[in-house]
């Protein structure tokens, strides 16, 4: 993963953390399964906030949208 200008300058990895993703109402045949995902839908839950960055041993972890704001930073 191309961590960006960030990460040359300051020698910190950057550790991207996905948003989990639960679906809502499960049933366990696969076929009807599909059909209540597509029906009821899924929840997302953010595994860190928005803009806020976790520093743990020597890395920084952060979600998407906090990642693209680094990447963007002019330095």
């Amino acid at each position: 993963m191309n961590n960006g200008i960030f990460a040359k300058y300051t020698g910190i990895p950057i550790i991207v953390v996905p948003d989990s993703k639960k679906q809502n109402r499960t049933h366990k045949k696969k076929r009807i399964n599909k059909k209540w995902a597509k029906r009821y839908g899924y929840t997302t839950y953010n595994s860190i906030e928005d803009e806020k960055v976790i520093m743990m041993n020597g890395s920084m972890y952060v979600n998407p949208r906090a990642y693209y704001k680094l990447k963007s930073i002019e330095l």
